[in-house]
């Protein structure tokens, strides 16, 4: 079961261009035309020089240049949240 994990895993490839746009309509469905889009966006660095598996691994850059893989979250903040005191932490 592992390996057919692996498998879909290795096979996913979003297009990016498509799932950009997949955000924006949700955005624009979702927030008020009147409200500004706030967006919080983190990269993180994970080390990985010896897997094995993990075939796209790339130079990244944290506290220096490591060998690993890069993973990205962007996170919409709305200001609904804001107006309650509910900020995100650096």
């Amino acid at each position: 079961m592992a390996s057919r994990v692996y498998e879909a895993l290795q096979d996913t490839r979003p297009d990016r261009k498509k799932l950009m746009e997949l955000y924006l309509k949700q955005l624009q469905k979702e927030a008020p035309p009147t409200e500004h889009i706030l967006v919080a966006i983190d990269h993180t660095a994970w080390e990985r020089a010896d897997a094995k598996t993990l075939q796209d691994r790339t130079h990244e850059y944290q506290r220096g240049v490591i060998v690993g893989q890069g993973y990205s979250t962007i996170a919409w903040i709305s200001e609904a949240l804001l107006k309650l005191g509910i900020t995100p932490t650096p």
